[in-house]
């Protein structure tokens, strides 16, 4: 998934037709290690119901460039886009009752890119936040997993919300092989670059965005120190041990009662139900090797009510043979028999009315070592710095001092007169 900031405004002014390919070559050298044209192509999708021709299958395999998430379109050729998740075109309508769309991907860059066929654009106005807690655009970061909500507007799709959503945040209790434990959560590590195990070591308290595999690992995208101030905490569906306590992946957790009159408790989303993605916090017991959890809430990767969706994540099948990315359902046809389980996927669904199950419209197999080889975990946001001028007094002009040339004798000689 790849984001772009753009700054709004409604005076404009003609630019000389002179100034076009110095401006052009200027923006291009702004956006470090973009590929602005090549990143605008759609190739690797196949709809639901040409999965089961093996060439068309082979072709998904093979386009998948694993850059994000994907993208969400109504027609197979006007659909371009990269990475992240979906949106409503600006020539639709952002909102017919069911309720808009949703996002969640991984960041893999920021720029001006093409996403599913629109830009997918953020201005001041947008509301920022890391696990539900208020954070700035700068706070953003290549590798983090994120939810955005979106909104049409008259010059295109503005992201209204991003959320980074850690997937386990707490204590390293366990290092070794290719992962570590975290809380007791198993975390690989494989894709990650050399420079982010080294700084790994037990007892530290580390943040970990990722995506979780169906056997309840997490493939972290990025890990880095988590602050002292935050709780400790992980996400998941919830699996039931004894009447005293449940796990989420490999965490063992002491639960507290949910109240339904406070929501979520966290983010103002629906309570949490049975087999939903829930976020849980609270604090690391090292005695009792269990999370003592303070607070509990639904976490889902899109929204109930979303018209259309664009996720990404791995695929889960159960013996009826239902589908689902990341905890949502979605109806298939006979021609997805050929996505297994476990295959890290982008798919795009829509419903047609309010608690519909979502219907599979396309789906992208993401090769996971070129992504991770992708990523640059330094990358941040382009800010734009001005300086501050303000209480500066401005300096008076300085006199300008008139050159006068030296004057020249143009009087001539007094005449002498003739000799006699």
């Amino acid at each position: 998934m790849q984001i772009s900031r753009f700054a709004t405004g409604s005076s404009r002014r003609a630019v000389p037709s002179r100034c076009i390919p110095v401006m052009l070559l200027i923006v291009m050298m702004l956006l470090p290690g973009e590929r602005v044209l090549a990143e605008c192509s759609e190739e690797g999708w196949a709809t639901a119901e040409s999965l089961a021709s093996p060439r068309t299958n082979d072709l998904v395999a093979a386009g998948a460039d694993g850059i994000g998430g994907s993208g969400f379109g109504s027609d197979p050729g006007d659909d371009d886009g990269i990475g992240g998740s979906g949106y409503i075109p600006a020539d639709e309508s952002p909102d017919d009752g069911i309720g808009g769309s949703g996002l969640f991907g991984t960041i893999t860059g920021f720029g001006s890119v093409c996403v599913n066929g629109g830009r997918v654009r953020y201005d001041d106005s947008v509301a920022v936040s890391i696990d539900a807690v208020s954070a700035a655009v700068g706070d953003l970061a290549v590798g983090q997993v994120i939810r955005i909500n979106l909104e049409t507007r008259e010059d295109g799709v503005y992201a209204r919300e991003i959320d980074v959503q850690h997937e386990v945040l707490g204590p390293i209790t366990a290092a070794g092989g290719d992962g570590i434990d975290v809380m007791g959560q198993r975390v690989s590590l494989e894709y990650l670059a050399d420079h982010a195990r080294s700084e790994i070591e037990v007892g530290a308290r580390v943040a970990v965005s990722g995506l979780r595999r169906s056997d309840g690992t997490v493939v972290a995208s990025r890990i880095v120190p988590a602050p002292s101030t935050t709780p400790d905490l992980t996400r998941g569906v919830p699996m039931s041990v004894d009447e005293s306590s449940f796990r989420i992946g490999g965490t063992l957790i002491a639960p507290l009662a949910f109240d339904p009159s406070q929501g979520s408790g966290l983010s103002g989303r629906s309570a949490p139900h049975q087999g939903g993605r829930e976020i849980v916090q609270g604090s690391w017991n090292v005695e009792l090797g269990r999370l003592e959890a303070s607070r509990r809430g639904a976490s889902p990767v899109a929204s109930a009510h979303a018209r259309q969706v664009d996720l990404e994540g791995y695929v889960e099948r159960n013996e009826a043979g239902v589908l689902a990315v990341g905890g949502v359902a979605f109806s298939v046809g006979e021609g997805a028999a050929t996505i297994r389980s476990g295959e890290r996927v982008r798919v795009r669904g829509v419903r047609e009315a309010a608690g519909e199950t979502l219907r599979l419209r396309r789906v992208m197999r993401v090769a996971e070592r070129p992504m991770f080889r992708a990523l640059d975990p330094g990358v941040r946001p382009p800010q734009v710095l001005r300086p501050d001028l303000r209480g500066q007094r401005p300096h008076p002009p300085r006199p300008h001092r008139i050159r006068r040339p030296p004057p020249r004798n143009d009087r001539l000689p007094p005449r002498r007169p003739p000799p006699s």
